[in-house]
C-alpha cells in the first residue's frame, strides 16, 4: 500500500514538472537573443567609456 503511494505521488511529480518541448525551446532562444544584445550593449558601452576618456 505505501509502495503504491509512494510510486503514485512520484508520478505526479513527475508528469507536473515537466515544460513542453516547444516553450523550452522558445524560453532557449529567447535567452540566446538577450545574451547577444547584452553581448552588444556591453560592447557599446566599452566603446562610450573608451571614447568619453579620450
Amino acid at each position: 500500500m505505501i509502495k503504491r503511494i509512494f510510486l503514485g505521488l512520484l508520478i505526479a511529480t513527475v508528469s507536473t514538472s515537466c515544460v513542453s518541448k516547444k516553450i523550452y525551446n522558445d524560453l532557449e532562444n529567447k535567452y540566446a537573443d538577450l545574451k547577444k544584445e547584452n553581448r552588444s550593449l556591453s560592447d557599446e558601452n566599452a566603446d562610450l567609456l573608451k571614447s568619453k576618456t579620450n
